[in-house]
């Protein structure tokens, strides 16, 4: 891989240039949006814990359990943003989740006790998580199949730039605020979750303004085979739930198998730091380093190796993002020095670029037009379940003195999944045909 940063740079700016054309110009607001509103939101998300401890003097665990609130209400609310993206159509459900998102930011920042907290990271988790099934579909409206992982491809290189640049911008503000004795005053904090505020409502005008509703029978232009589909899906099939997507087999068994690789992913966020600080004595900054790493590889690399996996069967290249999953995690059980760890992280980004774009597409290309908010639903709810189990699990590994056992555990899963997809990748390829 080339590692020449300016070269790659400007490699990035021409095949963005070259891009333009390729894809609608939704889809383009669709990216720009996406960093103003990741920048926004990763200024606040990483210092959750030490707002929640330090302002309200709650305990790491007490902290823990407002994520799992978040996380419980996510449960609700993604599915009924699925729904209501169907139903009701995208853009006034992405439009609702970024407002609420800017008014319970604000009301975090201005929280005078724990109880509020409590009820805002519940309304978080049943409100915010609607935008992204909402997103999602849209993309798979404006898309045509083989060019959509390209397009998730430029949504993932927005939102990796906010999130490397966010926590920048947040640490910038907080030393401006910080005292001479070292302190920071009480409310150093809210304008973080001001600019947050902000940036997501700034995201709603532009789709307000710029974007026109996609879903089936909508404003927008279709093609024609959307139009045919619209038409002939049955009442009963237009206002079912989610029963047609839990009796959809070949969909299920993706969606559980990208579950599993969410299990081995969770690890990178989580585990991983504390891992090299208790084992090896690496210090959190080279941890810090190593994830910033991750974000800005995914800058510079990851629109051509998206338009590369649009090039390639959906099972293929799942297969492959698994195996890199495993033996990238799956290093980091043999590692001793941050150089291998490094290498490690780096393995892991390469399998993220391919295996993240490929599930997304796949996940659009197996939805029937009239479904696609809630195929992506759960496509996102099932992410969402290994991210929940996989620090668990890992976590009673660890505290029983057997760390090495876990990045085992990732390699044997990783392989194990890239195995079925490699089975699985001629039928799923044959049934994303049939659906088209």
């Amino acid at each position: 891989m080339d590692l020449n940063i300016r070269g790659r740079f400007t490699r990035l700016r021409r095949n963005i240039d070259s891009a333009r054309y390729d894809y609608p110009h939704a889809i383009w607001t669709l990216v720009g949006g996406t960093f103003v509103n990741t920048f926004g939101g990763s200024m606040v998300f990483p210092i959750f814990s030490l707002y929640f401890t330090e302002k309200f003097g709650l305990s790491l665990a007490e902290a823990g359990l407002l994520a799992t609130i978040f996380v419980a209400g996510s449960f609700v609310g993604n599915p009924l943003g699925g729904f209501l993206a169907d139903r009701i159509g995208r853009k006034g459900v992405m439009i609702f989740a970024l407002v609420a998102e800017a008014v319970l930011s604000l009301s975090m920042g201005l929280a005078a006790n724990s109880g509020m907290l409590v009820v805002i990271s519940l309304l978080f988790g049943l409100s915010v998580p609607m935008f992204q099934p909402a997103s999602a579909a849209m993309v798979a409206d404006l898309v045509p199949a083989e060019r959509r992982a390209g397009a998730y491809g430029l949504l993932r290189i927005a939102m990796n730039a906010g999130v490397a640049l966010g926590p920048v911008a947040a640490a910038m503000m907080l030393g401006l605020a910080r005292r001479p004795d070292g302190a920071l005053p009480p409310n150093a904090y809210l304008p973080l979750f001001v600019v947050d505020a902000v940036t997501s409502l700034i995201f709603a005008w532009m789709i307000l303004r710029r974007l026109r509703e996609t879903r089936p029978g909508g404003a927008a232009r279709w093609s024609p085979g959307d139009a045919v589909a619209a038409r002939t899906a049955s009442p009963a099939d237009s206002s079912s739930g989610y029963g047609r997507v839990f009796a959809d087999r070949a969909f299920m068994i993706f969606v559980l198998l990208y579950g599993l690789i969410g299990v081995v992913y969770s690890q990178m966020n989580t585990t991983f730091g504390v891992y090299m600080n208790r084992t090896y004595g690496i210090p959190q900054e080279q941890y810090s380093l190593m994830l910033a790493s991750n974000a800005f590889l995914v800058v510079l690399f990851q629109l051509p190796i998206a338009r590369w996996v649009d090039r390639h069967e959906r099972g293929s290249m799942l297969g492959l993002g698994a195996a890199l999953y495993g033996v990238g995690f799956g290093l980091i059980g043999y590692a001793r020095t941050g150089v291998v760890f490094e290498i490690a992280v780096v393995v892991v980004t390469v399998g993220e670029m391919i295996i993240v774009p490929a599930s997304q597409t796949l996940a659009a290309d197996l939805a029937p037009v009239d479904m696609r908010g809630r195929y992506q639903a759960v496509y996102g709810m099932m992410a969402g379940v290994g991210f929940g189990i996989g620090p668990v699990l890992a976590g009673a590994l660890f505290d029983a003195g057997q760390g090495q056992w876990i990045w085992i555990c990732a390699l044997l899963i990783g392989l194990f999944v890239a195995a079925c997809y490699r089975a699985l990748a001629s039928a799923l390829n044959r049934r994303a045909l049939a659906t088209a």
